[in-house]
């Protein structure tokens, strides 16, 4: 469902517009969310998961392997917003509150900010066409799925260690 503030008006040159003022409310807030991975990263009391997950959006970030090529204007950098939303919110799911709730404040974010620039991306997508925010999302989801079999085998070959270890 489209945003009251980007449809409700119906004359598709203000449509455009809100969309652009938004796009750039967005972009602008791109660095306070890499002050975020990257406090979150380096706090112990971050669980696993929650980092890989950030460590798998900011891979995608850098990947020089993109779902859609950064070439193509506007959409092109809107596949990368979606997706470090995406593991910044499933990292915040599994994060102690106490945790979220400090870092979010020492950079002055909300959760309505990820929400509205999470929306912002996916009206984008829908409104270029192309390719859905749906794709994007499950691109994301086989990320973190495939994240997290890799930290269980890296578990289970840390407990063999362990265990071998305990045998000598």
């Amino acid at each position: 469902m489209e945003d009251e503030t980007i449809s409700g008006s119906g004359d598709e040159e203000i449509v455009e517009e809100r969309l652009k003022q938004r796009i750039k409310v967005a972009a602008r807030r791109s660095p306070t969310y890499l002050r975020l991975v990257a406090g979150l990263v380096r706090d112990p009391e971050t669980p696993t998961k929650a980092k890989a997950s950030l460590i798998f959006g900011g891979a995608y970030l850098v990947s020089p392997i993109d779902l859609i090529p950064g070439i193509i204007p506007v959409l092109g950098q809107m596949d990368d917003l979606i997706v470090m939303i995406v593991a910044i919110k499933a990292a915040l799911a599994i994060t102690p509150g106490h945790v979220v709730t400090k870092h979010m404040e020492e950079i002055g974010l909300t959760m309505e900010d990820i929400e509205f620039d999470e929306e912002t991306a996916r009206l984008s997508a829908k409104r270029i066409g192309a390719y859905g925010a749906s794709s994007i999302r499950y691109v994301a989801d086989s990320g973190m799925r495939m994240t997290s079999r890799m930290l269980e085998r890296a578990q289970e070959i840390k407990n063999r260690g362990d265990r071998a270890a305990r045998e000598e």
